[in-house]
């Protein structure tokens, strides 16, 4: 695969939003309160690794049952059971991304 031009991965890049999503940005973006910001986002994302990690072992068991068959086939009716808990799991990660970095309740401390 042929290098990417340095000029077009800017320009691919240059549209999308300059930092992630994250709640309350002006918040956590404080020097007082960044070390809890890497600190909860840092522990947060081992449940989306987990996510992850998850979907790869179940597509894997999916392609090795199969290969098991006679005829090989993956079976539709598990593929879409497995599409609709991965939309589940990543839009409950998602919401919990959400309450996990909203700013605590005025004099509340952060820690």
């Amino acid at each position: 695969m042929p290098p990417i031009n340095p000029r077009i991965r800017l320009n691919v890049f240059s549209t999308c939003p300059p930092s992630k999503d994250i709640p309350a940005r002006d918040y956590w973006r404080r020097p007082e309160h960044g070390a809890e910001a890497v600190r909860r986002a840092r522990a947060y994302m081992w449940w989306l690794a987990s996510i992850m990690a998850g979907v790869a072992l179940a597509v894997h068991g999916l392609i090795v049952r199969a290969n098991a068959s006679s005829t090989p086939r993956l079976s539709t009716p598990a593929i879409v059971a497995l599409l609709g808990g991965v939309l589940l799991a990543i839009g409950s990660w998602s919401v919990g991304w959400w309450l996990v970095l909203r700013p605590p309740p005025a004099g509340r401390p952060t820690a």
